[in-house]
């Protein structure tokens, strides 16, 4: 059996080589300059859900959205009927903000309740009105992210990591928001995450480490933003680095070097194994990659 230790080791350098495209072609000659090691924190898929426009006057534009989200698996016209006639929107009637969202699930007789918040979804459950009628399964509260943002953040600001490596789907998507500084997902991130981290000390600087945040672009970075433009505020130091560095990667018998020296672009997407392409619908399961 293949030991989670094994699992572990074997994310980590798949992480690597998304991060630093083309590099693995120079992970057996590549000799770092000078002996260095820092500690750092992985996370990912650290996106929130949807966030809607939330006054009863803007209930089109919610309701837009949300067919924009059935699209995903339904037809544009069949994606709009669904939103109309099945989906439900309840605003507080002293408010006038919306509260709670009632919806489809996956099959005739489920049902998802979706708690509303200034917007933001912050609890999802879904109940079987057939099989198990008043009975709610709990699928998502968005204080789990927050809580996992808190301790990423507190493990860098107590110097426990120097840095931190995400690995991909930091946002829902960059549809909302006329540019990326209006985008409520991105600002959300800036606001619990980059703005939090210390800058960069003495050390880090001389090691050739350019930043505190080193993300791989998921595919929730690219929806409805195939120029990344929203997460170049975080990929603006790596994109302009132009000295020789390298990331180690400690494993139990060897240690990998894998260099960066040349600038970073950052392709649509990266895919491992999987031909030929096509158009996926998010999260859809890659047969042939492992993970």
């Amino acid at each position: 059996m293949i030991r989670q230790e094994q699992i572990r080791n074997a994310a980590i350098a798949v992480l690597c080589v998304l991060l630093l495209p083309g590099a693995n072609a120079h992970a057996q000659t590549a000799t770092p300059a000078k002996e260095s090691a820092f500690s750092f924190a992985v996370y990912g898929d650290s996106r929130s859900m949807m966030y809607l426009p939330y006054k009863s006057d803007q209930e089109a534009e919610a309701r837009e959205l949300m067919a924009d989200m059935f699209e995903l698996v339904l037809p544009e016209k069949v994606a709009e009927e669904v939103v109309k006639k099945d989906v439900k929107l309840i605003y507080d009637p002293t408010t006038h903000e919306l509260i709670e969202m009632v919806m489809p699930f996956m099959t005739h007789s489920e049902v998802t309740y979706l708690t509303v918040d200034k917007g933001w979804i912050t609890e999802a459950s879904v109940e079987d009105v057939k099989l198990l009628p008043g009975v709610r399964r709990t699928m998502f509260r968005l204080h789990g992210g927050d809580w996992v943002a808190r301790g990423v953040v507190n493990a860098v600001k107590s110097g426990q990591a120097r840095f931190v490596l995400n690995t991909g789907d930091m946002v829902w998507w960059g549809k909302q928001g006329g540019k990326p500084s209006d985008n409520p997902y991105w600002k959300l991130v800036y606001e619990d995450v980059l703005k939090q981290l210390p800058p960069l000390d003495d050390q880090m600087r001389a090691a050739g480490l350019p930043g505190r945040v080193f993300p791989a672009v998921g595919n929730h970075e690219v929806w409805n933003d195939s120029d990344v433009e929203g997460l170049l505020p975080v990929l603006e130091k790596v994109r302009r680095l132009g000295q020789a560095t390298h990331l180690q990667v400690r494993f139990q018998r060897r240690p990998l070097h894998l260099p960066v020296d040349r600038q970073i672009r950052l392709s649509l997407a990266h895919c491992m194994e999987c031909h030929p392409p096509r158009i996926r619908r998010t999260d859809e399961a890659v047969k042939g990659v492992a993970g």
